[in-house]
């Protein structure tokens, strides 16, 4: 027996700021770990005000309240029933009034409770800060005028002021434009579109002056003769003065909704239209069945029957509304076999059906036969829809006989989707020691299953061996390194496992007393465990690599004589030697007049237009739930950084130096599992300096680590001594770890602007010059504040000097930030 997905039931919560609908929050019927959840930013107005709007769409509401907590949720700060409320038919408002509880710039997890009959509830998540400093309604202005004016070029003309058009912009495609894009293709062209929805504001991160938003809508634009919709996001990120608004970064991205139309098909093409080109399409041996996945829905096409079918999709004719329309959710093709059936899975925030208002991962399995959708397994996640998919992406697999592998918070699983049971086969497993090869099916990790259930890893990057999982057969072995060796996971490159070798006596100590030590070789394993190749090279090492999917770029180091243990040298590569299964179905580009380039799925075969079909599938019925519990209980908890970028997960690693990296490039944050910063580009003041610092003295240049390391540590509250505490080999890092409450930053080629972020928020730096260690305590525009022990003096040194002799060592810092 069959039926429709059941249509959404839960409200919606907005914020209000001067009446514009702003971060939307779509209910969840569970409690989330909040370590793993991070909401839309909500200032709080004057006197720690927060106005609310309910869109009831039609649900009963009995009452309302709210719950306020840390950002980590381990202490309940504030809970309390709202009875002053506007009933205004389709909606509600309320004013929620915080008491004076919280400290100004800190960040609250608040959570809205909304009951319904028959004891169930819905709630509804969202950061805020109290912080009269920030010029939210302000911003939020300039974004909403801003992104308005857009649709009308002459009144847009004012624009011009904010964008950086030059010949960097790709001017080819509405698909993506930024902030070099020219006003033209900012003001879209030729193509006239006209908004269907209204324009969804979510505040992504403010801090000072600086804050990041996205703007979200739907437009249609009148092409060849018929309406076209479009799904539009809008990523800015903004800076306020007394003068006027800057625009730091500005992108857009344009997607077609595809119907599945005739107009969509034309000779052997499916037309996406304007279209990022990284679609993910997956197709059966013979190439006469493909399945491809856009705007949240899935598609397959089957060539044999000319069918087309809607497999999945939580928007339809039928269901069209804001909650439908969220894009908390996204689909994976696991399988597709030579009938066109599909095994695929669902992960994220559920929109409606069974699981509406839950965050969990989905496997289906569509029958092409009977055009029909039966759910498999379900496995819930108690943290965010992105945390969820930043796990998923490591690991993530069904085989033939339907086992469903999986990484999730540190543990790999095995779950039997027949049987609904989870095993778990691994633990005390960290983002960066788990990889999955091409095409998913071959898995590496590097267990610490020996540390005790609920501890931290200790990460050190490096492994005596390393699991190498085929999960189509289910076997396994153990890729171990050789006496005296130590591994390092980096990847695959196609089916390929790519792993580097480190020898113990090739540790580096760096002039800040950091051990460090580089690969010497790194080697390419088949699935077997066979070195294929190793890439080695005589007084040669290996920092980082890079991998594509033809070819690892490797950065190389040489050992130093100027004292800093090593210095980089030409970058070298590897290239693939691993042919592909030749592709069918393909993405190509295509040029167009008014739409410029545009998307297209090139097929092996011609279509019959005059036989296409358009299906939409129902839903096999069962009885009680197909949900599998995972046994949390037994994982070892990682260590990680999340990177935000854009307000989402760009990625997740155990080294925060290449947490930090990536959000520098990114202009986005890093934080740790605590969801506590622990960094934030442009996020510092012009000017800072950090109080008891400033009259340093003493010292010499033979000691000057240990004065730094003794300083940075009696300023954070621990007396011990580094000098009698430190072996020659024992990691300073190390030391400050065991003796300060917080996160301990070993940083290397990170730029001073960069790293003056901790100076700001009253963490001082030791830095690695020319002259030695020093402490920068303070800084100005002009100048750094730093404690020389060589000098036995606290000085300034012009900024650009500074950075020049920090550059000349590495830019090597350390420096710790508190939670």
């Amino acid at each position: 027996m069959t039926a429709e997905m059941s249509p959404a039931t839960l409200p919606v919560v907005y914020v209000l700021y001067d009446g514009k609908e702003t971060n939307a929050m779509h209910g969840l019927k569970f409690e989330p770990d909040l370590t793993k959840f991070r909401g839309d930013l909500s200032p709080l107005g004057e006197n720690r005000t927060l106005n609310i709007k309910v869109d009831k769409y039609d649900a009963d509401i009995t009452s309302i309240k709210m719950e306020l907590r840390s950002a980590d949720g381990t202490r309940l700060i504030e809970s309390t029933d709202i009875y002053d409320y506007t009933d205004e038919g389709d909606s509600l408002l309320a004013t929620l009034q915080l008491k004076d509880l919280i400290e100004s710039g800190t960040e609250y997890s608040l959570c809205v409770v909304l009951s319904f009959p028959d004891n169930k509830s819905a709630r509804y998540y969202t950061r805020v800060i109290y912080d009269d400093s920030l010029r939210t309604t302000d911003m939020i202005s300039f974004v909403s005028e801003f992104s308005s004016l857009t649709m009308n070029k002459d009144a847009a003309r004012s624009l011009t002021t904010y964008l950086e058009s030059d010949s960097t912009g790709d001017n080819s495609s509405f698909a993506h434009v930024d902030i070099h894009s020219s006003f033209d293709q900012i003001t879209w062209g030729s193509l006239q579109p006209t908004r269907t929805t209204g324009a969804y504001i979510r505040i992504l991160d403010m801090s000072g002056n600086i804050g990041s938003f996205k703007v979200n809508y739907r437009m249609s634009c009148g092409i060849d003769n018929k309406d076209t919709f479009y799904d539009i996001t809008e990523y800015f990120r903004v800076r306020y003065s007394d003068e006027r608004m800057y625009m730091l970064d500005y992108e857009r991205t344009m997607n077609e909704l595809f119907t599945g139309g005739k107009s969509s098909f034309a000779n052997d093409k499916i037309m996406l239209g304007i279209h990022d080109p990284d679609v993910q399409i997956a197709e059966n041996n013979a190439g006469d069945a493909i399945a491809f996945v856009t705007e949240g829905s899935l598609f397959t096409y089957r060539a044999a029957s000319s069918r087309v079918a809607r497999v999945f999709s939580f928007e339809d004719e039928k269901n069209d509304d804001e909650r439908t329309r969220y894009d908390g959710h996204d689909i994976k093709v696991l399988s597709i076999d030579e009938g066109g059936n599909l095994r695929f899975l669902v992960y994220g925030y559920q929109n409606r059906g069974v699981h509406e208002g839950e965050i969990c991962a989905v496997v289906y399995y569509y029958d092409s036969s009977l055009n029909s959708v039966e759910e498999e397994v379900s496995v819930p996640y108690a943290g965010s829809a992105d945390m969820l998919e930043a796990n998923l992406s490591k690991l993530s697999y069904v085989d033939r006989v339907g086992h469903f592998y999986l990484y999730i918070d540190g543990g790999v699983y095995l779950i039997d989707v027949a049987r609904k049971s989870a095993e778990l086969i691994a633990s005390g497993i960290a983002f960066d020691e788990v990889a999955s090869s091409g095409s998913g099916c071959i898995s590496a990790y590097v267990a610490n299953d020996e540390v005790g259930a609920g501890s931290d890893i200790s990460i050190d990057d490096s492994a005596s061996d390393i699991t190498l999982l085929d999960m189509e057969s289910g076997s396994s072995i153990d890729v171990e390194a050789p006496p005296g060796y130590s591994m390092r996971l980096l990847g695959f490159i196609g089916e390929d496992l790519v792993y580097g070798r480190m020898k113990a006596t090739d540790n580096i100590i760096s002039p800040l007393g950091v051990s460090f030590t580089p690969m010497s070789s790194i080697c390419i394993t088949g699935s077997d465990g066979t070195v294929k190749k190793e890439y080695a090279q005589p007084g040669v090492f290996i920092s980082s690599v890079d991998i594509s999917d033809s070819s690892i770029d490797i950065s190389r180091i040489v050992p130093s004589d100027v004292g800093r243990g090593y210095e980089p040298i030409d970058n070298d590569q590897i290239m693939s030697g691993a042919s592909e299964r030749g592709i069918s179905n393909r993405i190509i580009i295509a040029s167009t007049e008014q739409r410029e380039n545009i998307t297209e799925i090139q097929l092996s075969n011609e279509i019959s237009l005059s036989r296409l079909q358009l299906l939409t599938p129902d839903f096999a019925l069962y009885e009680g739930s197909r949900s599998v519990e995972m046994a949390r209980n037994d994982i070892v908890q990682t260590k990680g950084y999340p990177v935000y970028s854009g307000g989402d997960i760009e990625g997740i690693y155990t080294d925060s130096n290449t947490s930090l990296k990536k959000a520098s490039e990114g202009s986005g944050l890093v934080l740790n599992m605590k969801n506590s910063y622990i960094w934030r580009k442009g996020s510092r003041d012009t000017k800072h300096i950090i109080a008891g610092l400033e009259d340093l003295s003493g010292g010499s240049q033979e000691t000057a680590l240990y004065d730094c390391l003794d300083a940075l540590l009696a300023y954070a509250g621990s007396g011990i001594s580094s000098r009698e505490a430190m072996s020659d080999r024992i990691n300073s890092k190390h030391l400050l770890e065991a003796n300060i409450d917080g996160d301990v930053l070993a940083l290397r080629d990170i730029s001073l602007s960069d790293v003056l972020y901790y100076v700001s928020n009253d963490c001082p730096v030791i830095a690695s010059s020319e002259h030695g260690p020093v402490l920068i305590v303070g800084y100005d525009t002009k100048n750094t504040l730093i404690y020389d022990p060589a000098e036995g003096s606290t000085h300034y040194f012009g900024m650009g000097d500074s950075a020049a002799s920090f550059e000349a060592m590495d830019n090597e810092y350390l420096t710790f930030i508190n939670e």
